[in-house]
């Protein structure tokens, strides 16, 4: 999970985030970051 949102940081999109444009892409970013602060970004998706 944290390469994707290190592609995402990039302001490049992961497959999932290609029909959402920029804006989604934004906001599925700052969701992943909110969850893996939970994890602790010990998650090696």
């Amino acid at each position: 999970m944290l390469g994707k949102i290190a592609i995402l940081e990039g302001g490049e999109h992961v497959p999932e985030t290609i029909p959402l444009g920029e804006q989604g892409r934004n906001a599925v970013l700052g969701e992943l970051k909110s969850i893996m602060s939970v994890y602790d970004n010990v998650c090696r998706m």
